[in-house]
């Protein structure tokens, strides 16, 4: 009794120093069944141990009631052994039991007369026709997170492959402000999805249609997307429900390294590019994304937890450096018109001051006298539109140029296992997404270098369960 106590002032005490982590939305899974014998008859007081593969110490022990049922919740995604034991009966060994993020999945067992010594041991399936909701859900697996090709390895495009969903991402979907989700989940519009990581919510606010933390792909457990029918343990938006879980450090060390590169050395020039004159050369491209994993016990051998069954931790970095090649075009002023001289009668134009414009029958044209200009004419004569002349067929201004989209994402992830009752889980992410917008942020394109913006959107979030 004291030493929950002390468990429990630990955790006080550790909210309290550090109130700037939030409780996380429920979404662990749940294991339920029916334990029966071989006539059908329900089983009561059997003993049902639920323990996490890979991960050693304080499964989940529960037993069954008088109508042969159990119920085990709060249970983290992953791969489980069911192990059912009774007396006067062979005890049963379900393994493989795979429980999707916030999945409700249940596991009969049937048990044989026997000896409790005796063991049967079987391989469960991670398919299961989900018959204790309505809801209609999928799920992507770490493994096609890490492995299916993705440009930018952003884990976004994934929720493509679920049935219903309409995309309208880039074929490089961004970071920080560059990353707008346009993904409609069943017909409904795209700011209506709810994304969330390990339950705290990572959409903006303000949009709810760009998201400011997004996990590396090798950080991901796995995600489920919650199409329709959920219960209303998911709230905020109406779509889809998009649920992130990250990995959680195991019993024994696992991690890895890894860079992709690219550069503009590899790439032969665009067509626009070729078709200035003189012609514009290759836009700078640097891609280098890079970091690494790292996860496993705390441990102090000999002293702390020997055993690697109390304490985990997780760690993943990630860098982008991103200089991203862009070819843009613009209409400009001829030579002729920027003199003052266009097409046309424009004598009768309303509100032209008088001798302000000459009209030349011969020619068809109209000349406006410089001495007419506002100042602001002469501004943006002098100061911008001959600084772009045409250098393109059609009265173009083709603009060959690099965009800065870099990206640093860090996550820390703790799990400890204290009691077979009292489990603490911590997690920190934060994101910094240093980028720039040579033509310009929300105005709208505009000549390269005039408008120029450039912004960082970072984002914590940190929370406790």
């Amino acid at each position: 009794m004291l030493l929950n106590k002390k468990y429990v002032a630990t955790l006080a005490l550790f909210l309290l120093c550090f109130p700037g982590f939030i409780l996380s939305q429920e979404l662990e899974g749940t294991l339920n069944g029916t334990v029966r014998d071989s006539s059908g008859a329900v089983i009561p007081d059997a003993t049902v141990t639920i323990a996490l593969e890979g991960v050693n110490g304080n499964p989940r022990i529960v037993t069954t009631d008088a109508h042969g049922s159990y119920t085990a919740t709060n249970l983290a995604a992953g791969n489980y052994t069911v192990t059912v034991a009774a007396k006067g009966f062979d005890t049963d060994k379900v393994q493989g039991v795979a429980l999707f993020v916030a999945q409700i999945r249940s596991v009969d067992v049937q048990l044989h007369p026997g000896q409790v010594s005796e063991t049967v041991t079987i391989q469960g399936s991670s398919e299961e026709v989900n018959t204790t909701s309505g809801a209609v859900e999928g799920t992507i697996s770490g493994t096609q997170v890490r492995e299916l090709q993705l440009n930018n390895r952003n884990f976004e495009q994934l929720v493509t492959l679920q049935p219903g969903v309409v995309s309208g991402l880039p074929d490089e979907v961004g970071f920080g402000l560059n990353n707008t989700s346009t993904v409609a989940v069943n017909g409904v519009r795209g700011t209506a999805n709810n994304w969330t990581v390990d339950g705290a919510d990572i959409n903006d606010s303000g949009s709810n249609a760009t998201l400011l933390n997004v996990p590396s792909v090798d950080s991901i457990q796995e995600f489920t997307l919650e199409r329709s029918s959920y219960d209303a343990g998911f709230g905020r938006s109406g779509g889809g429900q998009i649920l992130v879980a990250t990995k959680s450090g195991t019993s024994s060390f696992h991690g890895d390294a890894y860079e992709f590169n690219r550069n503009n050395i590899f790439n032969a020039n665009s067509f626009f590019n070729k078709q200035a004159n003189p012609v514009e050369p290759r836009a700078i491209e640097r891609y280098n994304d890079y970091g690494f994993t790292i996860g496993g016990p705390i441990y102090i051998p000999k002293v702390y937890n020997t055993a690697k069954d109390k304490i985990f931790f997780f760690w993943s970095e990630e860098w982008r450096k991103v200089s991203a090649p862009e070819t843009a075009q613009f209409i400009v002023p001829t030579a002729a018109q920027l003199s003052g001289m266009f097409p046309g009668n424009l004598t009768t134009t309303e509100n032209a001051p008088a001798g302000c414009i000459t009209y030349d029958p011969g020619t068809n044209t109209s000349t406006i006298n410089p001495t007419c200009y506002s100042q602001n004419a002469n501004v943006y004569l002098t100061n911008l539109y001959d600084k772009f002349p045409a250098n393109s067929p059609n009265s173009l201004y083709t603009a060959s140029y690099s965009q800065l989209n870099n990206t640093r994402e860090d996550l820390v992830r703790i799990d400890a296992s204290i009691t077979e009752k009292l489990h603490f889980f911590a997690r920190a992410m934060q994101d910094e997404t240093p980028e720039n917008f040579p033509l310009g942020l929300f105005e709208g394109a505009d000549f390269p270098g005039v408008a120029g913006s450039t912004v960082n959107a970072p984002d914590k979030i940190s929370l406790v369960t």
